[in-house]
């Protein structure tokens, strides 16, 4: 073993891990900073996604969007858009990890911060394995219980349709989680200041709730 190797890894410290991040973001974070993890990372939200969003295909909200075009959903059709739907999470998801991980590096940049990319693209994976995690959860509820997609949400409680429909459930548990994490992370990996990384935030938030009123609306 070449000992230089050794003492450069003893220096950066051990790599984050995306199931301690459950229980300890803070200190995952630390590690982040230090020795961003891409590679591993990538591959299981890649995985996550895509057996998220196969699921998805034959929820009874999916299975009805055919019916109204006229399609019968028998269990070939079922099969076919659960391969359709994952092979298709195997494609987009990177891309958006990607994306997703330039504009929190511009945000970091305009904001005077440290990071480089990989810390971002880092902290997106991270992210966004919890995002997947909560879809997943709300999908396999859906299949097995016959219900909605949004049991975690507001709105899973409520029903209500429109504009306030979507408001509810913009009010989602792993929603908030996640915003609420890509403060700690702006601050911790990308080094903004804490008034900074929660304004950021909040703007997410905000988008997110215009974007699902308006997704409630034009349904």
């Amino acid at each position: 073993m070449n000992p230089e190797i050794t003492t450069t890894e003893q220096k950066q410290g051990p790599k984050p891990s995306v199931f301690k991040f459950i229980f300890s973001p803070g200190a995952e974070f630390d590690k982040m900073k230090q020795r961003p993890a891409i590679v591993a990372s990538l591959i299981l939200v890649i995985l996550l996604s895509a057996v998220a969003f196969a699921l998805s295909a034959i929820t009874p909200e999916s299975l009805a969007s055919l019916q109204e075009l006229g399609i019968e959903p028998d269990d070939s059709m079922k099969l076919f858009s659960m391969i359709g739907a994952g092979i298709g999470a195997l494609i987009v998801t990177p891309i958006a990890l990607l994306i997703g991980a330039g504009i929190l590096l511009l945000i970091v940049k305009i904001g005077k911060g440290t990071a480089k990319y990989k810390h971002m693209f880092s902290l997106t994976a991270f992210i966004t394995f919890i995002t997947m995690l909560g879809l997943l959860l709300n999908t396999v509820i859906a299949v097995v219980a016959g219900t909605g997609t949004n049991i975690t949400s507001l709105n899973g409680l409520i029903g209500a349709e429109g504009a306030v429909g979507g408001v509810l459930a913009s009010i989602e548990i792993f929603s908030i989680w996640s915003l609420i994490l890509t403060a700690m992370g702006l601050q911790k990996v990308g080094g903004l200041s804490k008034k900074a990384a929660i304004i950021i935030a909040s703007v997410f938030f905000v988008l997110s709730v215009i974007s699902q009123i308006i997704g409630s609306v034009m349904a």
